[in-house]
């Protein structure tokens, strides 16, 4: 078994306010395509703060450590990583070009680097695991 998801509820300020800025930045580029219903699309419109991050996300969404405990009862050889997730909200307005493939890639490897110095988190999570 391979999950992947992301812990909404263990974002930090700063994190958020990382994302903020690389969304206003893309935006102000003019290589963000209008999606309406997107996150990084609202995100972009709203002024940053932090609770724009907590009010977004579905609060009836089970937290990262019930999945966990969930899936312990279920697999064997259960193992959890941390990853990178922020940049995957950029991919719905990103033209699907090279470019967009670019700037994902780019985000990506930013994400992972900011995290692996501490600077930001990480709120991505891979569960692997073995049927019991």
């Amino acid at each position: 078994m391979i999950v992947e998801d992301f812990a909404w509820s263990e974002i930090d300020p700063v994190t958020a306010e990382w994302f903020y800025g690389v969304v206003r930045l893309l935006e102000s580029c003019k290589v963000m395509v209008s999606d309406e219903e997107s996150f990084a699309t609202t995100l972009a419109r709203s002024s940053g703060e932090f609770t724009f991050w907590q009010e977004s996300h579905d609060h009836e969404l089970h937290p990262v450590g019930e999945m966990w405990s969930a899936l312990r009862t279920r697999f064997q050889s259960l193992s959890e990583t941390h990853a990178p997730h922020l940049y995957r909200y950029l991919c719905p307005v990103l033209a699907e070009s090279e470019v967009g493939y670019a700037i994902a890639s780019q985000v990506l490897e930013m994400e992972d680097r900011m995290a692996r110095l501490g600077a930001i988190k990480w709120i991505g999570r891979r569960f692997v695991g073995a049927k019991v």
